[in-house]
């Protein structure tokens, strides 16, 4: 992710120096959020959840047992 968004940054940095790099930061923040995949995120943390309550549902079951 670092080589393309520092390939773009030279261009937008040659085309304007303050208005531009505001909107890129902003854009390169957006890719981020969409390659750190927020729906990926969400389903693991309700799983994590369960397989919390789970954990916890079955380890005194092994320690009854």
């Amino acid at each position: 992710d670092s080589s393309p968004a520092t390939a773009k940054l030279p261009h937008i940095i040659g085309k304007a120096a303050s208005g531009p790099l505001v909107e890129a930061k902003d854009i390169h923040h957006e890719k981020r959020d969409k390659l750190v995949p927020k729906d990926t995120a969400k389903p693991k943390a309700q799983p994590l959840g369960k397989t919390k309550r789970i954990s916890d549902t079955i380890v005194p079951r092994q320690g009854t047992t």
